[in-house]
């Protein structure tokens, strides 16, 4: 699987869809191609802003992020009547170009909800621990912020985090690790930019580590203005044993075997 090909299948199937352009100006579409725009600023679901990603910026330059507010999505009326929301980019580059989609009071969800995104994905807060529902972000980068994040990080300062709760499966790339080059391994493969120093990331859920990321392809490294590593206290959900708690469009692999008796 590849991210150039996440737009063909989510984009076309997604109930809501919502796109920022090269220019910046974004616009959002139901699943017949009509424009929700104007409902969407109403309700105060999208706004614009930058964030500070050290491991994407090499000289303080922030990154475009288009944010999305769950809490404000739920009660819009146009949450994804199928689950699924494509938020992305045009134009997409690497570093700062990478540009990303923030989630934040994401705490409830209307229903199941799966976020896709061709660029890197930042969930901002408790996700999904209020009546909990099937949910997924699948991304280039999946970047996780905690409950005490306030967007105020700047080159050469680390914010420290707060104990944050995901309840999520979490689709994504890395880099692959080389001689010389570490890619963070498993246990950083959700990206961080806090100091978590003895606070707890819990997430339930499940994690794919599907591609190398195109996009968000700054190196892992440790420490400084990066991150520093939280508790993790990361397990399986075994919600999702029920097929009827899988989050929207989970993706699926099947397989068939021949077995032939003489």
């Amino acid at each position: 699987v590849q991210t150039c090909a996440l737009p063909i299948y989510f984009h076309a199937n997604a109930d809501l869809s919502i796109i920022t352009y090269d220019n910046g100006r974004w616009d959002a579409f139901d699943a017949s191609g009509n424009s929700v725009k104007a409902a969407l600023v109403s309700a105060g679901v999208v706004s614009q802003d930058t964030l500070y990603d050290a491991r994407q910026s090499t000289d303080g330059t922030e990154t475009p992020m288009t944010e999305l507010d769950i809490a404000a999505l739920n009660a819009s009326g146009l949450f994804p009547a199928n689950g699924l929301l494509y938020a992305s980019h045009y134009g997409l580059g690497q570093g700062t170009d990478a540009k990303g989609i923030l989630l934040h009071n994401g705490s409830e969800l209307a229903g199941g909800l799966t976020v896709v995104s061709e660029g890197p994905l930042y969930v901002q807060g408790d996700f999904n621990t209020v009546d909990k529902k099937g949910a997924a972000v699948i991304g280039d980068a999946v970047n996780l912020l905690s409950n005490s994040w306030t967007g105020s990080k700047s080159q050469g300062t680390l914010p420290k985090a707060s104990d944050t709760t995901y309840n999520m499966a979490i689709v994504t790339g890395n880099h692959e690790t080389s001689v010389g080059s570490y890619n963070g391994g498993f246990e950083n493969l959700p990206r961080f930019h806090e100091k978590w120093s003895n606070k707890n990331c819990n997430i339930t859920g499940s994690f794919v580590n599907a591609w190398k990321s195109r996009y968000a392809t700054g190196e892992w490294s440790y420490g400084g203005d990066v991150y520093a590593a939280p508790k993790r206290n990361w397990a399986y959900d075994t919600f999702f044993n029920d097929v009827d708690n899988l989050p929207p469009f989970t993706p699926r692999v099947v397989t068939s075997v021949d077995v032939v008796s003489w």
